[in-house]
């Protein structure tokens, strides 16, 4: 927050979720097993200063310091999503996310 205060800059968190289709609760195999292959999309495919963390069971929070507006947020997780996808296993799963500023407190 220094940082982004110091250098006038901004700086995005996106929230991913993963539920299923039909809104039903995951065992607990079921949602280790989609998470970490939601996981390993992120990590995969975001940049190297790109942080990303566990925020509830069916959620990662991820830190983009090097986007500069919510279009660009939004891009990027627009291809995540789309990665997320391209694995046949995750079909009956909806990928969803939201990109949200960081707002420096004055």
């Amino acid at each position: 927050m220094r940082n982004l205060k110091r250098m006038g800059t901004a700086m995005f968190l996106a929230l991913v979720g993963v539920r299923r289709m039909d809104n039903r609760q995951m065992e607990a195999l079921e949602l280790k097993q989609v998470l970490s292959r939601t996981l390993d999309v992120l990590r995969e495919n975001l940049r190297q200063g790109d942080t990303i963390s566990r925020y509830s069971p069916l959620q990662y929070v991820v830190l983009l310091p090097s986007v500069n507006n919510a279009k660009m947020g939004r891009m990027v997780l627009e291809r995540i999503k789309k990665l997320f996808y391209s694995n046949s296993k995750n079909a009956k799963y909806i990928f969803s996310y939201s990109v949200t500023p960081l707002v420096v407190d004055d």
